[in-house]
This record gives C-alpha cells, sequence and structure tokens, in this order.
C-alpha cells in the first residue's frame, strides 16, 4: 500500500457524513438523600440548667466539689456551665478530664466470697459535668434518629419508655399469639363433618364461609 493511496483514503474517511447523535440516555431518578444530622444546637441557660438538676447528685472522686453542693449553686454558675456545654457541642470536642472514671470494684452477690477477683465486676463513675454533657449530646441524637426512624422497631435498649421487659413481652407475643385463623383455611371441612353426623339423621351438616 502506497502513501498516496492511504492519504487517499484518509480524505474520503474524512470527507463522509457523521452519523447523527444519538439523543441522551434518560437519567435515572434521583433518590431521596439519607437524613444527616450535621450540628448539635446549642443550649440555653433554662436547659443546661434543666440538666443539672435532673441527674442524681451522685459525687465521683473526680468532682472537686459534691454533687449535691453543684446543684444547689446552679443559678450561679449556670452562665459558665452553658458556655461549657455549648462550645464542646459546636467545636465537637469532648473535655479530656471528663473522659476520666473512677471504678470502684463491687461484689456480684453478696454471698460469692470476696477473696475471689472473678466475683468482681466494675464499677464506673464519671465527673457530674462529665454526665451533663453527655446527656445534651445524647438527648439531641436521639430526637434525630426517632424523628427519621432510624432506630429498629424492636430495640428496647436505650430507648424510653423501653426495657428488657418490652423485649421479653414482644417475644412472647410473637411466640404465644399467632394469626390462629390460617390453620382453620387449611381444613377440608366436608371430610371433617363427615364422622360427625349422627346415625339416622339426614339432615346436612354445613359449615360457613
Amino acid at each position: 500500500m502506497t502513501l498516496q493511496h492511504s492519504l487517499t483514503k484518509i480524505s474520503q474517511t474524512s470527507a463522509a457524513p457523521l452519523p447523527p447523535l444519538r439523543p441522551p440516555a434518560p437519567s435515572a431518578p434521583s433518590v431521596p438523600s439519607a437524613p444527616c444530622f450535621s450540628t448539635f444546637s446549642l443550649l440555653t441557660d433554662s436547659e443546661v440548667s434543666q440538666l443539672l438538676l435532673s441527674h442524681r447528685p451522685t459525687t465521683c472522686a473526680l468532682d472537686p466539689i459534691p454533687s449535691s453542693l453543684l446543684q444547689a449553686i446552679t443559678p450561679d454558675i449556670l452562665p459558665f456551665v452553658t458556655s461549657l456545654v455549648n462550645s464542646s457541642l459546636s467545636s465537637g470536642c469532648f473535655p479530656s478530664s471528663f473522659k476520666r472514671a473512677h471504678i470502684t470494684p463491687l461484689l456480684k452477690k453478696p454471698t460469692l466470697d470476696p477473696s475471689v477477683i472473678q466475683n468482681y465486676r466494675p464499677v464506673s463513675l464519671f465527673p457530674f459535668l462529665s454526665k451533663t454533657l453527655e446527656c445534651a449530646a445524647s438527648n439531641q441524637l436521639s430526637a434525630f434518629f426517632s424523628q427519621n426512624n432510624l432506630l429498629d422497631p424492636h430495640q428496647s435498649g436505650f430507648r424510653p419508655g423501653h426495657s428488657t421487659e418490652t423485649a421479653l413481652l414482644s417475644v412472647s407475643e410473637s411466640l404465644l399469639c399467632p394469626d390462629s385463623s390460617r390453620p382453620l383455611r387449611c381444613i377440608r371441612h366436608c371430610g371433617a363433618l363427615h364422622p360427625l353426623v349422627l346415625p339416622g339423621s339426614n339432615r346436612d351438616l354445613r359449615h360457613g364461609p
């Protein structure tokens, strides 16, 4: 094949009309995006005060003052606590000092041998303000999950109004209360009624629909 023949073939191909463009394929229907939790809402002084006073005054060894005293002086320290809570929520940082816990070993049962270490269970106590900050974030996350139906309907743990009793009740209802009408639909009624016809009776026994 000579160079002149190749150039002639290229020129003929270039001069040929281009094929018509195909219409673009229809775009797939847009899938609604899943709900997203992006930021925490800042709390007011009233909301922080409610959190402080709703906790049991259990004092941890890491608390600088007793929790009962902290609750008693809530009106005086409320602006500072609110600023601390909102700073943590807006920055997404949990203070390192609030992550420490005082661990106390307790016997699992009073009748167990206290000299056996396996008979103990650890109980962790966090600082009082640590629990307040944790509750401030947990309340907003729980509300987001509930409003967007992101929780499993059978989940009973860590949900208000649910407990191990509700979980056991749900399982018991599933096992003990099935649809009793389904087995009756499979019965051949004519065959079941035939042995029940009294001797000498000419009446036909009929069953309902």
